[in-house]
């Protein structure tokens, strides 16, 4: 287990102000302190997309040593005919950016797939995947969470999904 790699899914929660940080730690020093413990972390879609360049400039200051960030993306964001093509392109565009600024602390991305749209077959939401990684999510390393479907390789499962 010498590649295991354990973090959490964001590191700012109401409960870990009094659970986790101390309580006189400033806010601005949150991810500072938890990658003192956690050397991963699952940065959220809605926080990722809201960043500025400064905002990465931040989150890497705030870390030191063998730290990498993962960046969730669900699936439905990319595949989903409700949104526009326009908000996936920002998305990608987004993702590419913050690559580029992270460098080797981009440890990749992390495909969510709570796919909205009930009536895409496993076959045809493989195939969509496919095209991703084809495209949008070519080069870079990503895990796949689902329910129904799964990518090649070494996987694990945990209620019902498949990792």
């Amino acid at each position: 287990m010498e590649n295991m790699q354990v973090g959490a899914y964001g590191w700012d929660y109401a409960d870990w102000h009094k659970n986790f940080y101390p309580e006189d730690l400033p806010e601005d020093w949150r991810l500072d302190f938890y990658a003192n413990t956690y050397r991963v972390v699952l940065v959220p879609e809605a926080k990722w997309l809201k960043w500025q360049l400064d905002d990465v400039e931040e989150a890497l200051e705030a870390v030191e040593g063998d730290f990498y960030f993962y960046f969730e993306v669900n699936l439905s964001s990319l595949i989903d005919a409700s949104l526009s093509s326009e908000n996936q392109e920002f998305m990608t565009s987004r993702l590419i950016q913050i690559n580029e600024q992270m460098q080797d602390r981009f440890a990749g991305v992390v495909l969510i797939d709570e796919v909205a749209e009930q009536s895409l077959s496993n076959e045809q939401k493989q195939a969509e995947i496919d095209t991703l990684m084809s495209t949008e999510l070519k080069g870079y390393k990503v895990t796949l969470v689902s329910q129904s479907i799964s990518l090649p390789g070494w996987q694990w499962s945990y209620e019902n999904r498949t990792c």
